[in-house]
């Protein structure tokens, strides 16, 4: 069975000016990347889609999207009362495309993003990136972690 992963890579490009973080971060199943293998994008996308997931843990049969920051890229995901999902990976550049379809289980979906939190805090801290001007960043993905993996043994 293919597993689910969000991909984040650490060769990271920060501003002079900002706390910005981006690097390499895309969805990857069944040999698929969406939106490629090369895309870079915000890593706060990681806290945002993670509070989505968690608005959305409860609820039987909703509806919703995860945006990626940089471009015109969504995941628009559907959830049934049994935890299971679609994920539909959304071009909408020109006219609203699906490029992929992905069947799995909600928890696939937090797992991977509690895995890429986790690598991003891992990143951050061995870059010694933890302390100073990324600290906030730092500090939120662990929240972050901590928050996924406490959903996750409630289900």
């Amino acid at each position: 069975m293919n597993e689910l992963k969000i991909v984040i890579d650490e060769e990271m490009f920060i501003s002079n000016i900002t706390t910005n973080i981006v690097l390499p971060l895309y969805l990857e199943y069944d040999g698929l990347c969406f939106p490629n293998n090369q895309w870079t994008d915000f890593a706060d996308i990681l806290n945002m889609w993670s509070y989505k997931l968690l608005m959305y843990i409860r609820e039987d049969k909703p509806k919703f999207d995860l945006y990626f920051m940089d471009g015109p890229y969504r995941l628009d995901i559907t959830k049934d009362k049994e935890m299971k999902i679609i994920i539909r990976c959304i071009n909408f550049r020109y006219k609203e495309m699906i490029e992929q379809t992905i069947q799995c289980d909600y928890i696939d979906l937090l797992t991977a993003v509690y895995k890429a939190a986790n690598k991003f805090s891992k990143i951050l801290y061995d870059k010694e990136m933890h302390i100073g001007r990324f600290e906030a960043a730092y500090k939120q993905s662990l929240i972050t972690s901590k928050e996924l993996k406490a959903a996750m043994s409630r289900l």
